[in-house]
């Protein structure tokens, strides 16, 4: 099977010519997804409905889209207080793009909410989790992180599992050896075994090999940049191709 490609893209302005114009480039890419981070906008006030609309209704309903509002400790420009980012996401939310990336360390109230929301709107989700400093030393801590989320699922907010297992997981490390990037690799191997999509790598240069490995360990895609990088460690789409060129 051909591996899946996300290019992340950041959205530094309202100026809806200029995005248009990369977006133009991009999707001759043919990318499987683009995700839009909207976090990395010089202004809050340029997010509008016009401008929203003007920068998605051009992408082909082949590449699936997803919206991304990063919180500041898990990589976002901005740093907003929980209420104000949620408002933020709900806004995001009435444009119905094809998925959502909600970390899983958002707070109970605001991700009760944006779950029920999505589920009503029929939106995927993408349940993330980001560690800036290191990787679990095993797989058993790494689905340690998972089950605890499960935990708040089901006990504090009351969702079925049946959510967890009908959306996807992304467990997201940072490489401090070469050897960090196994056990994502074994995450992807061990969660897609049991029918749960998982996107899974390690971050940093030292993880490059476990963003392009984990496609071929089960992972529903990885993430690819254009011109900018969202991620330490992400390499450009055509040069990801390549390294793919030499395991299909």
């Amino acid at each position: 099977m051909k591996p899946k490609i996300c290019i992340a893209l950041p959205i530094h302005s309202g100026n809806i010519e200029e995005i248009n114009i990369v977006l133009e480039k991009v999707i001759k890419l043919h990318p499987d997804f683009i995700e839009l981070r909207f976090d990395y906008i010089d202004s809050l006030s340029e997010l509008t409905e016009e401008f929203v609309l003007s920068i998605t209704e051009g992408i082909p309903s082949s590449i699936s889209v997803i919206f991304t509002f990063r919180k500041s400790s898990e990589g976002g420009k901005f740093k907003i207080k929980e209420d104000y980012r949620y408002k933020i996401i709900d806004f995001l939310l009435d444009f119905s793009p094809d998925y959502l990336d909600i970390e899983i360390s958002t707070s109970n109230e605001y991700l009760g909410k944006v779950i029920a929301k999505c589920l009503e709107k029929e939106i995927n989700l993408i349940f993330s989790y980001h560690d800036f400093n290191k990787t679990p030393s095993t797989l058993d801590e790494c689905c340690q992180i998972v089950e605890h989320f499960q935990k708040r699922l089901t006990h504090d907010l009351h969702v079925n599992i049946t959510v967890l297992k009908a959306n996807t997981l992304k467990l997201i490390f940072t490489a401090q050896s070469i050897e960090d990037c196994i056990v994502p690799l074994q995450a992807c191997k061990f969660y897609s075994e049991n029918q749960q999509k998982i996107i899974s790598f390690c971050m940093g240069e030292l993880g490059i090999l476990s963003r392009v490995l984990s496609v071929f360990n089960g992972a529903f895609f990885t993430f690819a940049s254009f011109e900018e990088s969202t991620a330490s460690g992400q390499i450009n789409i055509n040069i990801l191709r390549k390294f793919f060129e030499f395991f299909s």
